[in-house]
Formats: C-alpha cells, structure tokens, sequence
C-alpha cells in the first residue's frame, strides 16, 4: 500500500514559543487530531519539518522522541517518518501522555545548564580539593572505566565523578545545585538519549578520558585547564546528542 506524504505548508506553521520541542509535538498531535494526517502516513523528512516549523534540528530530534517512545510516530531506518498506531488524539489519552512527558525537562536543556555551571565548579575544585577528594575522583574514573570494559553502561560512575568534583569545591550549595540537575537527569528522555549515547561506539571511553584530563587540571591545581577540560567535556556531549543519527533513527528518514 502507498503510503501520501502530508507535504501541504498551510498545513504545518512555524512555531515561536519558548519551550520548542513541547509546541512542535502539539503541532504534529492537532495534525492527527484534525484528522490531517492518518495512521500509516507519512511525515516530511526531519530537514523539511524543521523549515516548516521554524525550528532547529536537534529541537526537532527531541519532539520526535517523545512521540516514539508514545508510539504516535514510527521512524523507519532508510524509509521515513510515519503516524504510528498509538494516535488517538481525539480520546485525550495521548495529549495526556505527552503533556507528562514533555513536562520534563529536555536532554538538551539539562546539559545548556550544565555547560553554564560545571566549568566554573571544576575551576574552584582546583584551588580547593584534597587528597581525599582526589581519590573519591580517581576511583570514580576507575569504576567507569571498569563498568564500560564490562560493557555496561557505566553512568554512575560518570555521575559520580561529576558529584566528587562539586565536593572538592567544599560548598554545600554548589553540591546541591548538582543534585538537582542529577534529579533532571532522571526523566525518560534523558535515559533514553544517555543510553543511546553511551552505546554508539567508544563514546563513554571517550567520556572517561575527558574526566581523566579534568583530573589531572584539578590534582595539578590549574583552574584554568580544569575550565576549559570541562567546557570540552560537556560540549562534546551536546555535539554527540544533536548529531547522533543512531540515536533517533533517522539518518535514513532526513535525507535531503
């Protein structure tokens, strides 16, 4: 059976509100709703959806995870983007899964903020850490290394060596900050994009040895390597997230 490609602009407007990703899977869900698009059909490619909506890619890329992990949408590797089974917008049963969902907060969001607090909190850990908070680290590199050799996916560990270093700041309110983006990290986008990216080739290897090069800044006292190992480390992580095509499965549905 062919499959009609909904490719009509009037059809689809550029969102302009703040929390993007969330408007993009409103879009797609008064589409279903309106009856514009149906079970089996099949969706412009990621490169055209986001000139229609006005929106950049990896905003996209987090709207479609959510509705994947919903089932409203189905990302076929090589073929495209289709209207999946789950698409019952008419019942509220979807829009109330997906206001769950995407009332968390965005993979991509967590890690702006970490971009912005982290590299100042490894800077201070420099002038501040102990021999015991240089062991807490060290060991906590260890175990990741260990955890990845055994193909697991090593994220307490990775966490963990993220905690040690806020404690070697020796302020409480920096180490609950940290807590708190922890907290964030626990939401089901968050797991789904970590786990897909921790399993695309020597990434967390990769991970590891940015921590081992934030370790060494910080046992050397040098809070300006340690910034700067640290804004790399975390920027690195950003890049793999928005170009990771395995992650979304859709290399084959964006091509041009």
């Amino acid at each position: 059976m062919a499959h009609q490609q909904s490719s009509n602009p009037s059809l689809i407007q550029p969102v302009r509100h703040t929390r993007i990703y969330s408007e993009i899977v409103d879009r797609i869900l008064s589409l279903i709703k309106n009856r514009n698009v149906a079970v089996g059909d099949r969706l412009p490619s990621e490169r055209q959806l986001a000139q229609q909506f006005n929106v950049s890619r990896s905003a996209l890329r987090e709207a479609l995870t959510a509705l994947e992990v919903l089932g409203v949408i189905e990302i076929r590797r090589g073929v495209g983007i289709f209207i999946g089974p789950n698409q019952r917008a008419d019942d509220g049963s979807v829009v109330a899964q997906v206001s769950d969902l995407i009332s968390e907060d965005g993979p991509l969001e967590i890690l702006e903020a970490r971009a912005m607090f982290e590299p100042s909190v490894a800077r201070v850990a420099a002038g501040r850490r102990t021999d015991v908070d240089l062991s807490t680290m060290d060991r906590m590199i260890r175990e990741m290394e260990g955890d990845l050799s055994s193909g697991r996916e090593g994220w307490e560990p990775d966490w963990g060596f993220h905690k040690a270093l806020a404690a070697a700041t020796h302020n409480p309110f920096v180490e609950l900050v940290l807590d708190t983006l922890g907290q964030r990290m626990q939401n089901r986008l968050w797991k789904l994009m970590r786990a897909h990216n921790l399993e695309a080739g020597d990434r967390g290897h990769r991970y590891a040895r940015d921590h081992r090069a934030i370790f060494d800044a910080v046992s050397q006292r040098d809070g300006d390597a340690a910034f700067r190992a640290m804004h790399a480390h975390i920027r690195m992580i950003q890049a793999d997230l928005e170009a990771d095509q395995t992650l979304l499965r859709l290399h084959g549905a964006a091509t041009e």
